[in-house]
């Protein structure tokens, strides 16, 4: 239970990275409070534009957690690279 606290911090803190608009964009896509068809309409894109959209923001999190979980728990960066595909 400790380290799964820790981990969630660490997404936390890697959420604070990012823009303000990236930030509640994406916690609420988390949250499912907007969906990938509403945040096309919102930004005037296409499905797939929005849908890439999400996926970079989830990768420059993901990337920033990567960091200091990696420390923790001892596994090389390569291992973790290879993860976010």
């Amino acid at each position: 239970m400790k380290d799964m606290k820790f981990d969630c911090a660490q997404i936390r803190e890697a959420l604070h990275i990012l823009k303000p608009e990236e930030e509640d964009l994406f916690i609420d896509y988390l949250n499912g409070k907007r969906t990938v068809d509403s945040i096309a309409d919102e930004y005037r894109i296409q499905y797939q534009s929005a849908k890439n959209k999400i996926a970079r923001i989830r990768i420059k999190v993901i990337r920033s957690a990567a960091q200091t979980l990696m420390i923790r728990y001892g596994r090389n960066r390569r291992e973790w690279l290879w993860d976010l595909k």
